[in-house]
């Protein structure tokens, strides 16, 4: 595409005019330059935000070389509801300053360090901080990843660093964890990963279930293993559009992507 539309236009640009996946963060704008990696004489984050109060878990964001990019924090809120924000270093006419703001587009990835440690190894991408933790204690094999944003966000990501490698995708149990897992097998595919594919979840998981949550009686550990195995011998490389990857209990119609098992 030439009309600027497709996301990835800009990452391919970049690493066409040499640029480097993981390479320094550099973002101009009215309200100041985002500061990536964080340099040794910014000041110490403070978590403590004017609203939510302080989190009750903060996430690392680090590049290859295991130097700090930014965070994410989780905040419990009233009903057992929770927000997630980003945080970032910035550098305004005040000097460096830590502000609640997402990176600009496009976004690292969560687990570049591991990433970048054990290049041989198998990816298994899941939808969260709090998942990709989970998941990497689950399946040690693996290097477990996610990206910022949540579900709607993975174009706004850089995905580059998964050139070459056997990812996976473990998608939450839902219809907009099918559908963020659909937009990541592609966003994989284009920026040239080895092999992509989704795991086929189980029709009767609790809806919304990921791999952080309480295990569903019915699902064992040996059972996950099992369904990650069968993606990774049924991976699928580029697909021209998401309706040609579709996983078992999917349909496109003219409203968009349907998911007939889960919650309907």
């Amino acid at each position: 595409m030439t009309d600027g539309s497709d996301p990835f236009s800009k990452i391919a640009a970049a690493v066409k005019d040499g640029g480097e996946a993981g390479a320094p963060i550099a973002a101009k704008g009215p309200e100041g330059d985002l500061v990536a990696p964080v340099p040794a004489n910014a000041p110490e984050p403070r978590f403590q935000h004017p609203r939510h109060g302080r989190p009750a878990k903060v996430w690392t964001y680090r590049d290859g070389q295991g130097q700090t990019l930014g965070y994410v924090a989780r905040f419990d809120t009233e009903g057992g509801g929770k927000e997630i924000l980003p945080y970032s270093l910035w550098r305004t006419d005040k000097g460096l300053v830590w502000r609640w703001k997402a990176m600009p587009a496009p976004r690292p990835l969560y687990g570049l360090d591991q990433l970048a440690r054990r290049p041989a190894a198998p990816v298994l991408v899941v939808e969260g901080e709090k998942t990709a933790d989970a998941a990497a204690a689950l399946f040690p094999d693996h290097v477990c990843m996610t990206w910022p944003g949540g579900s709607k966000a993975a174009a706004k990501v850089d995905w580059m660093p998964l050139a070459g490698r056997v990812v996976t995708i473990w998608p939450d149990a839902d219809t907009p964890g099918l559908s963020a897992a659909l937009a990541v097998q592609q966003a994989a595919s284009r920026a040239g990963a080895a092999s992509v594919a989704i795991v086929d979840i189980p029709a009767d998981l609790p809806a919304g279930w990921d791999l952080a949550d309480p295990w569903p009686a019915g699902l064992s550990l040996d059972d996950a293993q099992g369904l990650i195995d069968q993606a990774h011998a049924q991976g699928q490389v580029e697909p021209s559009a998401p309706s040609l990857a579709l996983p078992p209990g999917f349909r496109m119609t003219e409203g968009g992507l349907w998911f007939d098992r889960i919650g309907n």
